[in-house]
């Protein structure tokens, strides 16, 4: 990270590393960049002090247009367990082509799914989206 806020994904010292723990079992936690103007209201809410849920509405479905890549997708999670994903400036996209993350500004979201939920559902998803970063090469 450079002194003025912007990340190089290239090299050890710039990359990115997003932790995260679940307090209880999961069948599904997918782990996305995704554009940082991005329209998706997640269920957590950063820097809500009250620890609220977004659960009174459902999140409208994440528009793959705000997808820049997915970073992990983790099937049948223990509780506790706790995961580390790295984000580097190599991505193979949906298609399977090898990209380069674009210099620009990002977010990172978290989506699990609850249990006994429809994955084909966007309620069936808690998430978590992450404050915008930059990343300039």
């Amino acid at each position: 990270m450079s002194d003025d806020g912007r990340y190089n994904l290239t090299g050890a010292g710039g990359q990115l590393r997003f932790i995260w723990v679940l307090n209880v079992g999961a069948p599904q936690a997918v782990v996305s960049l995704v554009k940082a103007n991005t329209s998706f209201v997640p269920t957590y809410r950063q820097g809500d002090k009250s620890g609220a849920r977004n659960l009174d509405k459902c999140s409208k479905p994440l528009p793959t247009s705000d997808v820049v890549s997915t970073i992990s997708k983790q099937t049948l999670i223990d509780r506790g367990s706790q995961f580390y994903q790295d984000i580097k400036a190599q991505f193979t996209d949906a298609q399977g082509v090898d990209r380069t993350v674009p210099d620009g500004y990002f977010r990172v979201l978290l989506q699990v799914l609850r249990p006994d939920s429809d994955p084909a559902k966007a309620c069936s998803y808690e998430s978590y989206l992450s404050r915008a970063f930059h990343v300039k090469k």
